[in-house]
């Protein structure tokens, strides 16, 4: 029987809510979670998880694709439209089309095969020190670059007045770009903000979402002017100065 009651939090402790079909993951994942200072909520499905994110408000989702009765990918698109939280996805296998459809549903990061309980925890670690991080640093709520703005709070880009429908993961990849509009981000920071840490080998992936935005917002996207290329180094979001045209210099990925 899985234990799905939810602690009452007393301190400013990290919250971490597993949604799992059974109860072995979670009674292995809460000691080692509360023995570092976590607490943890368990939700028995789809439901449930967004009953616990609504009501309890965790700082981290874990979402197991064995959750019984539950189609994993809708669960975490419902997540990932109704809070920024950090999700991390959980699979007993391993494939490129689980890790794609994953990350493209609203995933933070993928894990898979049996996954050691203490490199579980550190990635989950990790994930809330670069939330609190960003949490830590202002933002702007509206980021306006020529005709393209892009809002943070409601998570939707306009480009010359019109919406543009973006996946989670594109906007997520488009407000990494915003925040920072101007000046270069690495290659390596933008996979780990849209991905997580340690994914290094999404550099394909990255090119390919970048390609995605490029031929939603670009009038031409085969010469963008609005996200370019830092060649070897990163990708930026064009700021012109106020009442300039945008430099439609060309750009290689």
């Amino acid at each position: 029987m899985l234990a799905s009651s939810c602690p009452v939090s007393t301190v400013a402790a990290k919250k971490v809510l597993l949604g799992c079909g059974s109860g072995s993951l979670a009674t292995k994942l809460r000691p080692t979670l509360e023995e570092k200072g976590y607490q943890m909520c368990a939700a028995a499905d789809g439901a449930e998880v967004m009953r616990r994110l609504h009501s309890w408000e965790p700082d981290l989702v874990i979402l197991d694709t064995l959750m019984s009765e539950t189609d994993v990918g809708d669960s975490c698109r419902q997540v990932r439209r109704a809070s920024a939280v950090p999700i991390v996805m959980l699979a007993p296998i391993w494939s490129a089309g689980g890790e794609v459809s994953g990350l493209g549903d609203g995933a933070d990061l993928y894990m898979a095969g049996p996954i050691p309980i203490p490199l579980l925890v550190a990635r989950i670690e990790a994930l809330l020190r670069r939330s609190c991080h960003a949490a830590a640093r202002p933002r702007q709520a509206i980021i306006t670059t020529g005709d393209l703005q892009v809002n943070l709070s409601a998570r939707n880009v306009v480009v010359s007045g019109l919406r543009v429908d973006l996946s989670p993961t594109e906007f997520r990849l488009m407000a990494a770009l915003a925040t920072a509009a101007g000046h270069v981000v690495s290659h390596e920071e933008l996979m780990a903000r849209v991905w997580g840490p340690n994914q290094e080998g999404q550099r394909p992936c990255l090119k390919l979402y970048i390609r995605y935005l490029r031929r939603k917002i670009e009038r031409n996207p085969d010469h963008p002017t609005h996200i370019l290329t830092c060649r070897g180094l990163g990708y930026y979001l064009n700021r012109p100065a106020p009442n300039s045209p945008l430099d439609p210099a060309p750009d290689l990925l």
